[in-house]
């Protein structure tokens, strides 16, 4: 008897990994290549057991149906392929048993942004009427206000991630409209420092991260379903001092040998408590663990084996300038505030930051000539 289950999870599964991969390397690089020829194999695989030339993925109201039925499979990788398609405003995905290698590829490019998403000899899209286009905006009115409304569902979400899975989509959709606002306007992500009315410190340092991180990761080419797990990933590096007592977070001052080991324990406590929250990418377990650790694989803690994972290395950059930022004088202008960020981060550059990183951020500081630095001032 067909698999069709099998066969269409598989091809799930390798429109998602191909998305990922498209979105990370160029169209020449070995996984790219790989994951395309997965399609190929998955797509063949899925036809054949359906006994048809074509096959239809429809997305209806966040659910995915393939060849007009309900696909109600526990999958994450269907989830995603299903946020994949509604970020670049596709509702309908046909491909044809012809479908080659070429067009495939093509088909991811132009869904992480690296080409144009069109209909081919043998891939037909239908997208959504009227998504994607946007009039001018006052950037210092409606658009402001729409990216105040991005923050605040970031807010909202991280206040009930302890509560259900739901939390955790929530999250994700708020970190993702971030990307957009910020893809969409280039001053937004200055903008977004100037909104000083959160109180809470650790919550103004996780979006400063995460826009940071966001912001460094764009630049070094990450795109697409990544950008969006590393964004997540970002926010939530320091939900493991959450777990502190108040006294220690509040503390000035040089802490004893006692509290210094307490506090480096954050990033264990942080990775458990997010392993423990269904719907979250696997990311953010990997960067709340990693990103004090050193990017040579040299040190910090905690104390393991290996050089961090590149999202973990980012953050690390991220987290390292909005503390420096935070250490600036009151009386400090904002020329200022540059110079010390810059030269705390370069002399760390080395064994604890990446150098190709490090740089990388510090000339998008100076050519984006940011005029706030931090939402903490």
């Amino acid at each position: 008897m067909p698999d069709i289950v099998g066969t269409t999870d598989n091809l799930i599964l390798g429109l998602t990994r191909a998305t990922t991969s498209r979105a990370l390397y160029p169209p020449s690089h070995p996984k790219v290549q790989g994951t395309v020829d997965e399609v190929c194999e998955a797509l063949e695989a899925a036809l054949d057991a359906r006994s048809s030339h074509e096959i239809t993925l429809l997305v209806v109201d966040d659910e995915l149906a393939v060849d007009g039925e309900p696909w109600h499979r526990a999958s994450v990788h269907c989830s995603r392929l299903v946020r994949a398609f509604e970020r670049v405003a596709i509702e309908r995905l046909t491909f044809s048993a012809k479908a080659g290698p070429e067009e495939i590829e093509g088909l991811f490019a132009g869904m992480v942004g690296r080409g144009d998403l069109d209909t081919t000899e043998n891939i037909v899209l239908g997208k959504i009427l009227g998504v994607g286009s946007s009039g001018d905006k006052s950037v210092d009115g409606e658009f402001l206000a729409s990216l105040e409304g991005c923050m605040d569902g970031v807010q909202q979400a991280m206040g009930v991630l302890t509560l259900d899975a739901d939390g955790a989509a929530k999250l994700e959709r708020s970190v993702w409209q971030l990307i957009e606002a910020t893809t969409r306007e280039g001053r937004a992500f200055a903008l977004l420092a100037t909104l000083r009315s959160r109180d809470d410190y650790l919550y103004r340092h996780a979006i400063n991260v995460c826009l940071h991180a966001i912001h460094l990761a764009r630049a070094i080419g990450i795109q697409g379903e990544v950008l969006q797990d590393l964004g997540v990933a970002a926010l939530l590096h320091d939900i493991g001092l959450e777990e502190m007592p108040d006294e220690l977070l509040g503390r000035r001052g040089q802490l004893s040998d006692e509290q210094r080991s307490l506090l480096r324990r954050h990033p264990e406590l942080g990775a458990a408590k997010l392993a423990g929250i269904h719907g979250l990418p696997q990311l953010t377990v990997v960067v709340a663990y990693e990103h004090h650790r050193y990017s040579d694989g040299s040190g910090g803690f905690p104390d393991v084996a290996g050089k961090p994972n590149l999202a973990s290395q980012i953050t690390a950059v991220a987290d390292s300038w909005d503390n420096l930022v935070g250490m600036c004088a009151p009386t400090f202008s904002q020329r200022e505030k540059l110079r010390f960020a810059t030269n705390g981060l370069r002399r760390r550059s080395g064994s604890v930051l990446s150098p190709f990183l490090v740089e990388s951020f510090v000339t998008l500081m100076e050519d984006r000539q940011i005029e706030s630095l931090s939402a903490a001032d």
